[in-house]
């Protein structure tokens, strides 16, 4: 296995298992956060940019070490989340959105995800990276 999918494949454990057992559901958990962060400031934020502001807490600790294993895989875990609130808080947010507006994205192990933006840009909706794995693997 690659480094890089050690490191995605270690984040959704933590995020699917040892965090919500510590913390409770992630989303539960940002809006505690971002409560007591608008408390102390008096901004408001959402769940999902406190995922974004805890990203760059671990970028800041990365720029005194760049080999800590555990903030790669946190800044994994909290892009994870934050996309995950972000949709669920939104409704504009389209995902995979293949034909009939169904959520629907290849579950193979080896199938990439993620914005692509040239056929997003063409297609004038959010186009996952797994919808053109598709068609290639058929063709």
């Amino acid at each position: 296995m690659s480094v890089a999918k050690h490191v995605l494949r270690s984040a959704e454990k933590l995020i699917q298992g040892d965090r919500d057992e510590q913390y409770g559901p992630h989303l539960e958990n940002h809006k505690r956060i971002a409560q007591i962060w608008s408390a102390i400031t008096g901004v408001e934020y959402s769940p999902e940019t406190v995922a974004a502001m805890m990203i760059g807490l671990k970028l800041a600790r990365l720029g005194n070490r760049m080999d800590q294993r555990d903030s790669w895989v946190d800044i994994a875990g909290y892009a994870a989340l934050g996309w995950d609130m972000a949709c669920s808080n939104s409704d504009e947010v389209v995902l995979f959105e293949l034909g009939g507006g169904e959520l629907a994205c290849d579950a193979h192990p080896d199938v990439p995800h993620g914005f692509d933006r040239d056929a997003s840009h063409s297609a004038g909706r959010y186009v996952c990276l797994c919808e053109a794995w598709g068609r290639e693997k058929n063709a």
